[in-house]
Formats: structure tokens, C-alpha cells, sequence
């Protein structure tokens, strides 16, 4: 008994280090999978930056008329048709003091923040994330996250530093500001009058 004994604790040891590695095997690939889907890219202003076959432009970030910013993305899928969402929950900006900013919207396409849109390959696609709370000495971000899921892919974030906060209008007009005045139309031509040398009744010229 007490052999029998022995070789059941052996076996059971053996079985709980074999469990052990197991568990932190699969904690390794999990961590190593979830570092892999938190990729982030540096990026510049107007420069268009690459990552996963999608070419990401940032074209700037404008004030807007209350404490909010809203930054500007032209977005291109250099593969086949496939779905991409800018993400405002993995989106933020910082002020120069190290506040932080979490973004209150974020759109690509027709689609907001959870569906994400489905991008024709070689259509540049525009987006924009929306910002609130933004001190008013403030005249630029030391840093903005772009947080992109691509659904089937490897999902990322482009991080931009020292991106400047230019006036509202400058990079998008506003819709009133692209609003035209339809121009008044062009009046029917007049016939050429001409003189009546007879007798005239009614507008009517009668020649003797």
C-alpha cells in the first residue's frame, strides 16, 4: 500500500506540473495574440502611413466652435473588399499638461463607432473622431490614437505627436460654407423690335 501510495502521489505531482505548463503555454500565446492585435504605427500629419495593406492619412484636427476638435482621416484599403471600423473606445488625444481626452464619437464611411464599413479597394474612404473638453489655450496635441479594429485581421493604432489645432473650416468646410446660392435664371430672349410702317392694331403691323 504504502508503494501504491507513493506512485499515486508521483502521478498526481506529474499530472499538476503538466497542467502548470499547459496554463502558462496557453497564457503566453494569449498574451502574445493580444500584443499582436494591440500593433501601433507611428504616423505624421498628411502623411499616409501603411499598415496591414490600409494606407491611413491623417489631414489635421480642427477646434470647433465649443471646447471640442474633430480630426480628419482619409482612409484607402490597398486589398481586396474587406471591413474596417475607427474605433472611439481605443481613440484618444492628449493635451500638452498630460490630460487625457477620450473620444466621444468616431466615423468611417456612413458608419458609426460599432459596426465599422465595408471599404472598396483603391476608394479612399473619409473618418473622423470627435473630442470634447479641450482647454482653450490649448494650440496643439502632443499625442492622438487612432484606434482601428479590422475585423479578420490584425487590428491597430496610429499614433500621431504634436498635431496642430487649426481654426474650424480649414481642412473641411462646413456644410453652410459649401451651400451655394442657386444663380438666378437667365431671362428668355426678347424678339428684336421693329418699326411698323403701316398701320399697327394690337401689336400687329398691317402693311398698305
Amino acid at each position: 500500500m504504502n508503494c501504491l501510495g507513493k506512485f499515486a502521489g508521483s502521478l498526481a505531482l506529474s499530472s499538476l506540473m503538466l497542467g502548470i505548463g499547459s496554463i502558462d503555454t496557453f497564457a503566453h500565446h494569449s498574451e502574445s495574440t493580444q500584443l499582436k492585435q494591440r500593433a501601433t504605427v507611428p504616423g505624421q500629419v498628411g502623411v499616409p502611413v501603411e499598415f496591414d495593406r490600409f494606407s491611413v492619412t491623417l489631414q489635421g484636427c480642427e477646434r470647433q466652435a465649443t471646447s471640442g476638435i474633430i480630426c480628419y482621416f482619409s482612409v484607402t484599403n490597398l486589398a481586396g473588399d474587406r471591413n474596417l471600423q475607427l474605433y472611439f473606445a481605443s481613440s484618444r488625444a492628449f493635451e500638452p499638461s498630460g490630460e487625457a481626452l477620450r473620444a466621444r464619437r468616431a466615423f468611417l464611411g456612413d458608419s458609426f463607432a460599432t459596426t465599422g464599413t465595408t471599404l472598396i479597394s483603391g476608394i479612399p474612404t473619409s473618418g473622423h473622431i470627435e473630442f470634447g473638453g479641450v482647454a482653450a489655450s490649448v494650440t496643439q496635441l502632443s499625442a492622438l490614437e487612432a484606434g482601428f479594429l479590422n475585423y479578420g485581421g490584425t487590428s491597430f493604432t496610429v499614433q500621431y505627436r504634436n498635431v496642430p489645432l487649426v481654426a474650424q473650416g480649414a481642412i473641411r468646410p462646413s456644410e453652410s460654407a459649401q451651400e451655394t446660392t442657386a444663380p438666378a435664371p437667365t431671362p428668355a430672349p426678347q424678339p428684336a423690335s421693329r418699326t411698323c410702317r403701316g398701320l399697327s392694331i394690337a401689336g400687329i403691323c398691317i402693311i398698305r
